[in-house]
């Protein structure tokens, strides 16, 4: 039991440092990031209160964890930038562990209560990667990058 707190004071105060390097020091597309980190946690909250809690399976937070992932799809389709595309992959790997104890309900609970949220962690990092580290130069091989050359033909 201590663990879980220990973990869950590690999260929040992961959390809240992550957002307010997304909010001072990052781009359109971290600040839009962390808007929906702070919808799908809120939104979590709320699921988890009026759902039932580490059962078989958990349609509430499953649709929040679908709605970021679409979320963080956006931002990946609209940035010119690689750390969209990992924190996409890593909310859709956490969406789909929620699908794991349909397989097998008594086995899989605890694997589920593990890894889902280890995936948070994984986006929070993706979320400060892109806060601070500053976007790189124009590149031709960036056609998506505002302003680049188009590539050249000869």
């Amino acid at each position: 039991m201590l663990l879980l707190y220990a973990t869950l004071v590690i999260y929040v105060t992961a959390l809240v440092g992550v957002l307010w390097a997304a909010f001072a020091r990052g781009d359109n597309d971290t600040r839009l990031a962390a808007w929906i980190t702070i919808i799908g946690v809120a939104a979590t909250q709320l699921a988890w209160a009026i759902g039932p809690r580490w059962t078989a399976f958990d349609p509430g937070i499953m649709l929040v964890d679908a709605g970021m992932v679409l979320g963080y799809g956006y931002v990946a389709h609209r940035s010119y930038r690689w750390w969209p595309i990992w924190m996409t992959a890593a909310q859709a790997s956490a969406m789909l562990t929620h699908l794991a104890p349909l397989a097998s309900p008594d086995a899989m609970l605890r694997l589920y209560q593990l890894s889902q949220p280890a995936w948070m962690f994984v986006v929070l990092w993706t979320i400060a990667h892109g806060s601070l580290r500053p976007p790189r130069l124009p590149s031709t091989l960036s056609p998506n990058m505002p302003g680049a050359a188009p590539p050249s033909r000869s």
